[in-house]
């Protein structure tokens, strides 16, 4: 255990490590905090920046085929009729000069009211591709309408994903006369090539106010038809995004709405690009700290070598103290002064603060009987005699009982003369121990008296009982020391502090139980009985269930037994068993075994009495088992049952 100087030392060396520690890591956090907070508010306003450049250069080219579209709607108008225009070379050629006006990879057709393409800008004549299974189509056609904005398809002409934008040619009655369909790539409509790049994974999309998806860099064909959730998306949004649509990363998105075409830009960046130059960093300083911290730590160890050794050893000896759950002392010989840790104060049922310096602290607290013993063993092992004591003896607690503990001590440090200088030891309370030991020798002398119980019953059966040949004699012996066993396992496995009758004779009758026809019907209040008059009442029950089976009820398909006992207001318990549906019963000639057995078992065995009715139906035998017999209600850990029923 350190001294109070050099616990202080240790002290104040850990504090002056940590804050120069601290410091340094602190400094570093807060950098780290600062660039990560300046890279998401550039990665915000670089959101922003790219919803709005995306939804311009998106506008532009839709405001562009939107003057297209009406171009060609008049020129159509103005012609009056779609009849020749497959083979309209001057239609053919206006479609080409004004689908240039439009990015890279558009074009432009006219569809009849049918939905066969008419004119288109990349043949003559035009192929009349089949396009009335479009939405588009069916919105011009059977709702109305006259500008329809309709979500990514995949060319029929060229195969890439395009953005289409159809308008209807009506007549003056509004009859449909054909549409004009126009087709922008869906990156060119994006415009990501004209954009700042930011690194894999920024998603750039133009959407439909639904969800579905106009345009979007990166458009793999799978995407087709999906609808991205755009439930709170507000004019203007940015902000972090945990689970990005379609992908699930985690983003910083800004959302820029175009209220006359309804078209919603959205720009995410993944965080794993904003903050990369921060891992960057991270990287590179993080290392550099760990080797700064460790090079002010091994310079501050080097400075104290001695207290960090004096550190771990006393850990050590905490641990080991803490683990054993022992008490150390120490006492300072020339200043009879004593030092003790806390389990040593709560051994004797103190708080720590409670126990002084003084030596009395100790031997005030050692009993009467043993104190003059233990001053003798202590002062053997100060004046060297014997290097160790070693000695159970008791001390008095807090609240005046005595404590067993085993005291130990030693002489840890002498002068140059061989005088005592510091002595040390350990305290172990003992006390459970000692009980435990005190318990088995009661528990020897019980069960050697219960042991002698039975082997008393067990002479008794074999020196009553009677057979004609030797095979006879073993069958009704095992019969009875079999019965004795069974109760044994039930005393056994409630401690030996008694057998519910309901489970004794549920257990006895065991062997004649049938799945389907009930023959003993057993039932009572619930009655726990002392260990011998479990032994005898198994007894008496077994002979019972073996006479039935010979002679009685139980020997007959038909026959019944009815086992019921009730306990009267003195507490005695009065057992009743009848039979009845066996073969006719006359009273025996002679008295039997079986009869010596129970009279045994019920008068000396128990104090009771037994009353044997030989009806012709089938016998009847009451009996009375006096209350001495019973475990008392207050002992029992748990209140019996009301009934117990058993059928065999």
């Amino acid at each position: 255990m350190a001294r109070p100087t050099d616990r202080a030392s240790i002290d104040r060396l850990r504090r002056v490590t940590r804050a120069v520690v601290a410091t340094m890591v602190l400094t570093f956090l807060v950098s780290l905090a600062f660039l990560g907070a300046a890279l998401y508010d550039r990665s915000l306003s670089d959101a922003r920046n790219l919803s709005v450049a995306v939804q311009k250069f998106a506008l532009r080219a839709v405001v562009t085929a939107d003057l297209l579209s009406v171009r060609v709607r008049d020129m159509v108008l103005d012609r009056g009729t779609l009849d020749g225009l497959p083979q309209d070379e001057s239609m053919h050629r206006t479609l080409i000069h004004l689908s240039r006006r439009l990015p890279e990879g558009s074009g432009m057709a006219i569809v009849d009211p049918a939905g066969r393409v008419v004119s288109s800008f990349w043949e003559l004549p035009a192929r009349p591709i089949d396009l009335s299974d479009r939405a588009w189509f069916r919105a011009h056609r059977d709702e109305g309408a006259d500008l329809v904005i309709s979500e990514a398809l995949q060319s029929r002409v060229t195969g890439g994903i395009m953005f289409i934008m159809t308008r209807a040619i009506r007549a003056a009655d509004g009859s449909l006369l054909g549409i004009v369909n126009l087709g922008v790539p869906s990156e060119s409509l994006i415009g990501e090539h004209a954009l700042p790049y930011y690194g894999d994974g920024v998603v750039l999309m133009l959407l439909k106010p639904d969800g579905s998806l106009l345009a979007r860099n990166h458009f793999p064909p799978e995407l087709l038809g999906t609808r991205v959730p755009v439930e709170g998306a507000t004019d203007g949004q940015a902000g972090l995004l945990r689970h990005r649509p379609l992908d699930g990363r985690t983003v910083v998105r800004a959302v820029d709405i175009e209220p006359t075409y309804g078209m919603i830009a959205i720009a995410s960046i993944p965080v794993a690009e904003v903050f990369r130059p921060l891992l960057v960093v991270t990287a590179i300083g993080l290392p550099l700290l760990l080797l700064m911290v460790w090079g002010v730590v091994h310079l501050m160890r080097s400075l104290d070598r001695g207290h960090r050794l004096l550190t771990r050893a006393h850990a050590r000896l905490q641990a080991v103290l803490d683990a054993s759950h022992l008490g150390a002392w120490h006492l300072d010989v020339p200043s009879q002064r004593s030092e003790m840790n806390a389990r040593w104060a709560e051994i004797v049922g103190h708080d720590p603060s409670e126990i002084g310096t003084r030596i009395d602290e100790w031997t005030r607290r050692l009993h009467p009987e043993e104190k003059a013993q233990v001053l003798a063993a202590i002062e053997e092992a100060l004046s060297g005699k014997t290097p160790v004591y070693h000695l159970e003896h008791r001390m008095r607690h807090k609240d005046g009982h005595y404590v067993w503990v085993l005291d130990s001590g030693c002489v840890v440090e002498r002068d140059a003369e061989g005088r005592p200088i510091l002595m040390t030891g350990t305290l172990l309370d003992i006390s459970e121990r000692r009980e435990t030991e005190q318990r088995i020798r009661v528990l020897m002398r019980e069960m050697d008296h219960r042991a002698k119980n039975l082997l008393a019953v067990v002479y008794s059966l074999i020196n009553l009982m009677k057979a004609d040949d030797l095979p006879a004699f073993k069958e009704a012996l095992l019969g009875r020391v079999q019965a004795l066993g069974h109760v044994h396992s039930l005393l056994s496995r409630n401690a030996w502090d008694g057998v519910e009758l309901g489970q004794l004779v549920a257990t006895e009758t065991a062997a004649y139980h049938s799945d389907t026809t009930p023959r003993i019907d057993a039932q009572g209040p619930g009655v726990t009985l002392r260990p011998a008059a479990a032994q005898a009442v198994a007894m008496i029950v077994h002979e019972l269930m073996t006479n039935s089976a010979k002679y009685g009820a139980l020997s007959a398909q038909s026959g019944l037994v009815r086992f019921d006992w009730r306990i009267d207001e003195d507490r005695d318990v009065h057992l009743t068993w009848e039979e009845s549906g066996g073969p006719h019963v006359a009273p025996p000639a002679r008295r039997g075994f079986g009869a010596t057995l129970l009279n045994t078992m019920i008068k000396d065995q128990l104090d009771g009495t037994v009353t044997a009715h030989w009806r012709r139906h089938g016998a009847r035998f009451e009996f009375c088992i006096p209350a001495h017999n019973l475990v008392p209600v207050a002992a029992q850990q748990q209140p019996a049952p009301l009934a117990r029923r058993a059928t065999a």
